[in-house]
């Protein structure tokens, strides 16, 4: 079994029907039928949370006119949400039977901190700490080598959109 949190987070939020462009409201927050949609999944509390402190400090901005609202907020909750997946599993009961493989990222440019790590085998806790999928734009995968019935019901429910 593969998990990759950043791709796996940008297909939940499309999934859960999230539209970034219809998210901003010109008044310093969300529009309401976006938040009925994020209310509904426990999984983007932290990124509801997030993508607030985004808009505020984007409205702040000199260069307000200039600026792509919603697609720094995506990144915020896509960001946000593949570190809460990997959390999530490195928090769990049995994080330390979960052990996974690093594998490549897929963003354009990789990290040299993270190339050093592609091919090691490790727990999910240890992965965690050295930042795979939870530092920002990390788009680096894991192949699960053992722990696998442990880690599939945690991912079953975040893709139920429960945290």
């Amino acid at each position: 079994m593969y998990i990759y949190p950043y791709s796996m987070s940008e297909k939940l939020l499309d999934w859960f029907n999230i539209d970034f462009d219809r998210i901003y409201n010109e008044q310093g927050g969300m529009q309401r039928e976006q938040l009925k949609l994020i209310n509904k999944y426990s999984i983007l509390t932290d990124a509801k949370s997030n993508a607030y402190i985004t808009i505020k400090r984007l409205e702040k901005s000199s260069n307000k006119a200039n600026i792509d609202f919603a697609a720094n907020v995506k990144n915020t909750m896509v960001g946000t949400l593949s570190s809460e997946i990997t959390k999530t599993l490195a928090t769990s009961e049995y994080a330390d039977e979960i052990i996974i493989e690093w594998q490549p990222s897929s963003a354009e440019e990789e990290r040299a901190t993270h190339a050093l790590h592609y091919g090691q085998r490790m727990t999910i806790k240890q992965a965690e700490k050295l930042g795979l999928g939870v530092e920002y734009n990390c788009q680096c995968g894991m192949k699960l080598i053992s722990g696998q019935q442990y880690a599939q019901p945690i991912i079953n429910k975040i893709n139920r959109g429960k945290s």
